[in-house]
């Protein structure tokens, strides 16, 4: 195996997606899971999924990096939550980690690089400039990586939004960009809550966190929309558990561009992308659930623009995304272990 893994915080949904995916891999062996809640269970006993695939893999109260010292490559997933993610990992940064450990950061906290707009998004988390300014924010197929730096993971619909308004960026946009995007309760989390109980949302569909989602300034920062441009961005729950659907209405300044030239234009900009795939009519949740595709569609009509996108919260929202990003600065094909079909209708 070329590369050892360690996962901090064993008991969550992604945690639990971030082992199966690993079980494709053929670089990567996990070395140890800590929960401080759930120190001495097995892994398998908190995600009976994976009964058989990690038999001997306990939860551990404490990090070990000597049990990453032989792999050429060592990766630390961090998917604890907000604020005690980036507390302890800035606990780890001061220690020292060695040049071939990289850390891959899964919660949100450490995202925004403009300070007001992170308090705003994240009041009871402290800042701590000198510890966001080691993470780079990434999604491989919008941005280079910055080899001198550790890696943050988008957020799901960061991720969706910004895949469909990366390439609009390059253009003359006119007025505001709008995005309506519909979400499995998956992203919610594992801990009980109240709207996520299953009598309120079967057969029920409701938008949250109308134009204050903290993933709206993150859509801003990776697609490198223009100050210029308003942002409107609204979320809504649907009765699924997994997947993500984003519309994006925009305007465009050049009314000129055939529905040839911006499917060329889309084309060409994510020529070299492996897992974004191009869709005629509507993407489809049931194409993209379980893998690390994004599906894509583009249409115009004069000056305006509507742009689909299709993911999976779980996959190319989150851990799948986290593997292709791993893939990349341990100098894997970004595909390694990540060519994987959804289930089709499930």
């Amino acid at each position: 195996m070329k590369i050892g893994a360690i996962i901090l915080g064993g008991s969550g949904y992604g945690v639990g997606e971030l082992l199966r995916y690993l079980v494709f891999h053929p670089e990567v062996q996990i070395v140890s899971v800590t929960s401080a809640s759930n120190i001495g269970e097995k892994v398998e006993a908190l995600h009976p999924n994976l009964m058989g695939f990690y038999p001997d893999l306990v939860c551990e109260g404490e990090i070990d990096l000597k049990k990453i010292s032989g792999f050429e490559h060592g990766v630390i997933f961090s998917s604890l939550p907000h604020g005690t993610s980036s507390v302890e990992l800035a606990k780890l940064i001061e220690k020292g980690i060695p040049s071939n450990v990289q850390l891959i950061y899964l919660s949100g906290d450490l995202r925004l690089t403009d300070e007001s707009i992170h308090n705003k998004h994240y009041p009871d988390v402290e800042f701590r400039k000198s510890t966001r300014d080691k993470f780079q924010l990434l999604v491989p197929e919008i941005s280079a990586w910055d080899k001198m730096s550790y890696i943050s993971n988008p957020g799901c619909h960061s991720t969706a939004g910004a895949i469909a308004l990366a390439p609009l960026a390059k253009l003359s946009l006119n007025g505001s960009v709008y995005i309506d995007a519909k979400t499995g309760t998956s992203g919610a989390g594992r801990s009980p809550q109240a709207s996520m109980h299953h009598p309120h949302r079967h057969g029920n569909f409701e938008a949250y966190k109308v134009l204050s989602h903290r993933h709206e300034p993150e859509i801003r920062q990776l697609a490198g929309l223009s100050s210029k441009v308003e942002l409107a961005f609204v979320p809504h729950l649907i009765p699924v558990s997994r997947g993500i659907l984003a519309t994006v209405f925009a305007t465009l300044e050049d009314s000129k561009m055939t529905p040839a030239d911006m499917e060329q234009h889309f084309k060409d900009f994510y020529h070299k992308s492996y897992f974004v795939r191009f869709r005629k009519g509507s993407p489809s949740l049931h194409d993209v659930v379980g893998t690390n595709f994004v599906d894509i569609s583009v249409s115009v009509r004069g000056d305006q623009v509507v742009v689909i996108t299709a993911l999976d919260n779980m996959g190319k929202g989150m851990v799948g995304q986290a593997i292709q990003n791993m893939n990349l600065v341990c100098g894997l094909q970004e595909t390694c272990g990540l060519k994987v079909p959804s289930l089709g209708i499930s």
